[in-house]
């Protein structure tokens, strides 16, 4: 993220991640961006999820395709990536033997509403699914939306406000 020129305080006031967060994913090459924070990211710099995901994660690769079996029944709980996996018509242990991330990981994710799939998962999966981009994207992240224009202000007021206290 250090490529991005938005200062912490501008996309945070946009996106409503912390400045602290964000410089932790600007600065700390250990830290794991979750996809939700790379779409948010994506909107504030008015880029593409894809290419922003590209930029990143552009030594990631995956091992050549293999046909796996059709996915089990699917349970009624599943999350948004769960739906869509079972959509495509695509086995967690097909996606594992491309991207390397464990069945079980696939298994969370696909089930359990409170896991977070990180950014660099994402795009291993969309790499390895050969679907497009933005299909998928769209489809897990197209409820997102950036803090309206008075929230930023909003925003931005608060924190002007206590950097002039922190000062006195």
């Amino acid at each position: 993220l250090y490529q991005i020129s938005a200062s912490n305080g501008e996309l945070s006031f946009k996106t409503g991640l912390s400045q602290s967060r964000l410089s932790i994913l600007r600065n700390d090459d250990n830290s794991k961006l979750l996809a939700e924070e790379l779409v948010l990211i994506s909107m504030a710099i008015e880029k593409h999820p894809w290419e922003v995901a590209e930029a990143i994660f552009s030594d990631l690769t995956i091992k050549l395709p293999s046909n796996g079996p059709a996915p089990a029944n699917a349970d009624k709980r599943l999350t948004r990536l769960g739906f869509y996996l079972e959509e495509k018509s695509r086995s967690q242990k097909a996606i594992e033997a491309k991207t390397g991330i464990k069945e079980n990981r696939l298994s969370i994710l696909a089930n359990n509403h409170d896991s977070k799939i990180l950014a660099e998962e994402l795009y291993l999966i969309t790499l390895a699914m050969e679907v497009q981009p933005q299909e998928i994207w769209r489809f897990l992240f197209g409820h997102l939306k950036l803090n309206p224009v008075e929230k930023q202000v909003e925003m931005k007021e608060k924190w002007s406000n206590r950097r002039k206290m922190n000062k006195k």
